[in-house]
């Protein structure tokens, strides 16, 4: 593809970074999901362990992805996108952790994972 073909999309070249930082963290955000349903202490860390086990070629695509476009990184739209993805990341675990307190999986009740 020709450089001149993507500026038919995009104004320029902090446009196309924004671009693609949104659609690579909303798609960083679908594999956050958990893709079973959490009900215990023991799934909600199977899934943690599952998102932290990052294939060889994942973690040097990611490497590629900020050495590329981490100059972009400094706009403050980008900065915005990053921040409002580990907010809803945020949201997502406190939301599972609060179900999982509610029934009696994380707290007094299972001393062995209770910060007390």
């Amino acid at each position: 593809m020709a450089k001149g073909t993507l500026y038919l999309y995009f104004k320029n070249k902090d446009e196309l970074t924004n671009t693609l930082v949104k659609w690579i963290f909303q798609q960083l955000e679908q594999e956050f999901i958990p893709q079973n349903e959490i009900q215990t202490l023991a799934d909600y860390m199977a899934q943690l362990q599952w998102l932290l086990d990052t294939p060889v070629d994942a973690r040097r695509d990611t490497r590629l992805f900020f050495e590329v476009l981490g100059p972009g990184f400094g706009t403050p739209e980008v900065t915005a996108e990053i921040a409002a993805f580990f907010e809803r990341i945020a949201a997502k675990n406190a939301a599972l952790l609060e179900q999982l307190i509610l029934a009696g999986e994380v707290g007094r009740s299972n001393p062995h994972y209770s910060a007390d």
